[in-house]
């Protein structure tokens, strides 16, 4: 028995950093393609279309969207390097297409959060072989809404 909880309470305490590594590694690769995009407001529209299939490929960002806001700003811990580095990217290229003037007045980088936090919603509802479909169906109603302009 002593070995069991041994075991798990090993596991409790290394799953954060796996998770942290897991993160940092698609951030890396997120932050990598966001560079070759185009600035300003197709620059935005990418780093979230990347983020959006990063979050159905890998639980890591959906585990940085899932962490405790108390913790997540409390330097540090393990994941508030990462939750701060996600922030920066979405804060850089928001800024780009709000200074483009295609951002709805009143956006701001909170919203974009938002929009993540209700996809990954999506995703952890829907059938892993439509997650794909559904986060991009998600993340497309969340930028052009469902009105005719």
């Amino acid at each position: 028995m002593m070995s069991s909880r041994c075991s798990r309470q090993s596991f409790l305490e290394s799953a954060p950093r796996a998770v942290g590594a897991l993160a940092t590694e698609v951030l890396d690769e997120v932050d990598a393609e966001a560079a070759n995009a185009p600035g300003g407001p197709e620059g935005f529209a990418v780093l979230l279309e990347l983020l959006v299939a990063s979050m159905v490929r890998s639980g890591a960002i959906l585990e940085l969207l899932d962490e405790d806001p108390s913790s997540a700003e409390r330097p540090g811990t393990l994941l508030y390097g990462l939750v701060q580095r996600l922030l920066e990217m979405v804060r850089t290229r928001f800024e780009e297409a709000e200074a483009a003037g295609v951002l709805r007045p009143g956006a701001s980088v909170d919203d974009v959060m938002l929009v993540l936090g209700m996809t990954k919603g999506v995703i952890k509802g829907t059938l892993p072989a439509r997650r794909d479909a559904a986060a991009a169906r998600a993340l497309e109603l969340a930028l052009h809404g469902l009105f005719a302009r």
